[in-house]
């Protein structure tokens, strides 16, 4: 019917569906939440601002490529890595982030969708 659930509830048929993804998955994100925490934990307020700057000129750089590029399926899948890297970096070491009210990693999955989908179709010129 395309209604919503009342209460926002789960169907119980979608439950075993969700659950086994979560069931393989969510110890290895833990185990790599755990591991960029005690990563940044470590890092100085110093070399936290030389690795943004550095992202950001990565960041900047990928784009140019992305322009020029003969072949952006490629440029696309490195983009990706770079948004869910440093999406889970900033997870592990600010993640009040979360919480932004201007969408500050929460954007990033949208941006993820976005690259998967130019991923799909970049090749087909």
């Amino acid at each position: 019917t395309g209604e919503l659930a009342a209460d926002d509830t789960i169907p119980e048929t979608l439950l075993p569906i969700l659950q086994r993804p979560m069931r393989e998955q969510l110890p290895a994100l833990t185990a790599t939440n755990e591991l960029f925490a005690s990563w940044a934990a470590d890092m100085s307020p110093a070399l936290g601002r030389s690795l943004g700057l550095a992202l950001s000129v990565a960041d900047i750089v990928l784009g140019i490529w992305l322009l020029i590029s003969r072949r952006p399926a490629q440029v696309l899948a490195l983009m990706l890595a770079f948004v869910i890297g440093y999406t889970l970096a900033i997870a592990a070491s600010l993640p009040e982030y979360w919480m932004d009210p201007f969408g500050g990693l929460l954007k990033n999955g949208v941006i993820a969708v976005a690259i998967l989908f130019a991923m799909s179709t970049a090749d087909r010129s």
